[in-house]
């Protein structure tokens, strides 16, 4: 899946950064859910595709073909999703919010201070029907300046190295992909603000794990992504900022299914999703530190007939956490049968540090 526009930046743009939104759909809906190999384990499985090409994902943004970044998206469980019953009242982690993601393109800005069009890429690596995909290109102006110089002093951007292995016996089997890459870019910018250097280092880590025993009766899933970036403002040779940044993304999801009677079938399902972001954020003398943890952890069963659930009971609890510098919040929701029976929220720090 690809998508390319044609984009001509200002001469006098002296930052800019793509923020890219991405959502998965039908054969892809369950992409973290994939197992690999060259047929579906079960075209009744609510949690297989018509390809199963494996659990990773990754969205890749091109300049004129070139590559200017990569995320990979964080799974997103939609409430119909897995056990419908652990949706009601609660959503999904970012079910309602989708997340966008920033790439820094500032080392690269002598690729577009050239007065031409330039093509931008966006191309979901390893995807099948159907993905959607925008993006935002935030640019910076100079407004004392009719032109502004830069120059690339790094790129290194070497393949992914992803290792894929899988091992099958009619529905039974398993498969794991893992990967990591470590890319760096720098450039400098010269603007009426002077002649400033951007460096930008990213390390991706990727595993996925996908485990089918009992004739298919079992499904375990399990993958995480982490992500470190870090980047480097610097002038006249001293550094004048700094922002680093640390993400985690665990999924965990075993699926036990069992005879329902008259063509039914029984599921029991847990569920343990997350996302944990630490940020700090230099600029000069002051520094801003961030947290962000969000967490759920569901229970529930579901009777399932032709694929559709009629019938089912879901438990949920889930911990939202934010502190930095100034603010502190905690909101901690237990759901039990899809009542809620505890919901409590606090701004207290002192709260947030006995979790």
């Amino acid at each position: 899946m690809s998508k390319k526009t044609i984009v001509s930046v200002p001469r006098n743009a002296y930052r800019a950064v793509m923020e890219i939104y991405v959502t998965a759909h039908a054969d892809d809906q369950y992409w973290y859910a994939n197992p690999l190999r060259s047929v579906p384990i079960d075209t009744k499985d609510p949690l297989s595709s018509a390809k199963a090409n494996g659990g990773f994902r990754q969205v890749v943004l091109t300049i004129d073909g070139k590559y200017a970044g990569a995320v990979v998206p964080f799974p997103i469980i939609y409430p119909s999703s897995v056990n419908p019953y652990f949706w009601s009242p609660v959503t999904a982690i970012a079910a309602y919010n989708i997340p966008s993601y920033e790439l820094n393109l500032t080392p690269l800005m002598s690729m577009l201070l050239n007065g031409r069009e330039h093509e931008f890429g966006l191309k979901v690596r390893d995807a099948q029907p159907h993905w959607r995909v925008t993006a935002n290109l935030h640019v910076w102006l100079d407004a004392w300046s009719d032109g502004v110089e830069a120059g690339l002093l790094q790129y290194r951007v070497p393949p992914l190295k992803i290792n894929r292995q899988a091992y099958w016996k009619e529905k039974d089997g398993k498969s794991e992909v893992d990967g990591q890459v470590i890319v760096r870019f720098a450039g400098w910018v010269s603007s009426s603000a002077g002649n400033i250097t951007t460096s930008v280092r990213e390390r991706l880590k990727f595993k996925s794990h996908v485990m089918v025993q009992g004739r298919g009766t079992m499904k375990q899933v399990a993958m995480e992504s982490k992500v470190r970036m870090n980047v480097r403002v610097e002038k006249e040779r001293t550094v004048i900022g700094r922002m680093v940044m640390n993400m985690e993304a665990p999924l965990e999801i075993m699926t036990l299914s069992s005879n329902g009677g008259g063509g039914s079938v029984f599921e029991r399902t847990k569920m343990n999703h997350g996302l944990e972001e630490m940020k700090s954020v230099v600029r000069g003398k002051e520094v801003v530190v961030s947290m962000v943890s969000d967490r759920q952890d569901s229970e529930g069963s579901c009777l399932m007939e032709e694929g559709m659930a009629v019938w089912g009971s879901g438990d949920s609890r889930s911990v939202y956490k934010y502190r930095d510098d100034k603010v502190c919040y905690l909101r901690s929701l237990n759901v039990v049968g899809g009542r809620i029976m505890d919901d409590v929220a606090t701004p207290s720090c002192v709260a947030l540090a006995d979790e």
